[in-house]
């Protein structure tokens, strides 16, 4: 699997301590050429960024960096409106990708 999260990083005592502020996502390595897992993904990475922005945890250019950043792993794909009509009720800074077989 292919995990995106925000992380933000600090020196204490001259070690850099990581600590994660939020999952974004994650999509299965085989399914990343599907454009249907794809919109998944950038659903849930769009909505959780959002949940960030109004937070006020992350400001807008590092919204735009982080989405950059993602976009390099994972081709972004519009996701139709009728998708996110449907999802709206679902439970469904650094970029973190962690892979896991």
């Amino acid at each position: 699997m292919l995990y995106a999260y925000v992380c933000s990083g600090e020196r204490i005592d001259g070690k850099v301590k990581s600590r994660t502020l939020a999952y974004l996502g994650s999509i299965a390595p085989d399914a990343i050429e599907r454009a249907s897992a794809r919109a998944e993904f950038w659903y849930q990475v769009t909505s959780n960024l959002e949940k960030l922005a109004q937070s006020s945890q992350l400001k807008e250019e590092e919204l735009a960096k982080l989405t950059t950043a993602i976009a390099q792993k994972v081709e972004p794909v519009e996701v139709p409106v009728e998708v996110r009509i449907l999802n709206v009720g679902s439970n469904t800074a650094t970029t973190k990708f962690v892979h896991e077989s």
